[in-house]
């Protein structure tokens, strides 16, 4: 019973076309919010703008969940999915 609810079927598997631009994109937008905030050019609302985001989309939502990258496929399926 309890390795049944470790193995689920999810019904999406990794794919790597979706998940490599969902990490370069997440370096780059990580990249330039830190040399923004370091240089002293991104004022205090937007920086806890980012922060706000930062905490309630991954720690929130994604960091509940086990495997947080098939949760990302999923919403950017459906993103994809609007186009």
């Amino acid at each position: 019973m309890i390795i049944n609810m470790i193995f689920q079927n999810t019904g999406m598997s990794f794919n790597l076309i979706t998940a490599l631009p969902m990490f370069l994109l997440w370096i780059v937008v990580s990249t330039v919010a830190l040399l923004l905030i370091n240089k002293g050019k991104l004022n205090k609302k937007y920086s806890f703008l980012i922060y706000i985001v930062v905490v309630v989309l991954g720690g929130l939502i994604l960091g509940g969940v086990p495997n947080a990258v098939l949760p990302i496929q999923t919403i950017l399926s459906s993103i994809r999915a609007l186009w």
